[in-house]
């Protein structure tokens, strides 16, 4: 195989993705661990499963530019207590979090939503500090393509101060 033997397609959201798959239109795509369960009830094959294996790795974050972060810190701090708060009403209401999950990832599968559910629970951080390990393995990848992200120290790009002041 070639590597113009692979199209890239940009097909919208995981549970897009996923219905592209069902229905043939597409042979791969990447998932977030929360569609786990349904993709292999569905007789599809993981390929690769960072948790499993252990990589670290920023799945999801935050970002912003540090000129808004300087100007607007009231705000930052207080949208990042707001993350706060969700991590803890997802680990401490299942109920509320089943129905949430259910109507953001459209599968009214009960199996699947508390596998789901499970999994987050086991894989959100009580606080959401920036995950140095993470980004560096980020930033090992981009510097096969781009060479220049192999000095860029995870710590340069991080400010975890935010968390902090957003802390409980």
């Amino acid at each position: 195989m070639q590597r113009n033997d692979i199209s890239i397609l940009q097909i919208g959201n995981e549970a897009d993705r996923l219905a592209a798959m069902k229905a043939g239109q597409i042979d791969l795509s990447v998932f977030t661990p929360t569609y786990l369960p349904v993709i292999e009830k569905a007789g599809m094959k993981v390929l690769l499963d960072l948790e499993k294996l252990g990589v670290p790795y920023a799945l999801n974050g935050y970002a912003s530019t540090r000129s808004y972060i300087t100007k607007n810190r009231p705000t930052v701090v207080g949208f990042m207590r707001g993350v706060i708060k969700a991590i803890r009403r997802i680990k401490s209401d299942r109920e509320f979090s089943r129905k949430i999950l259910e109507k953001y990832v459209r599968i009214d599968d009960p199996q699947f939503i508390n596998a789901a559910l499970d999994q987050q629970v086991r894989i959100l951080p009580d606080l959401p500090y920036p995950p140095v390990k993470g980004i560096e393995t980020i930033l090992q990848e981009l510097a096969r393509t781009y060479p220049e992200a192999s000095k860029i120290v995870p710590e340069s790009i991080i400010d975890s101060s935010i968390v902090k002041d957003a802390s409980p």
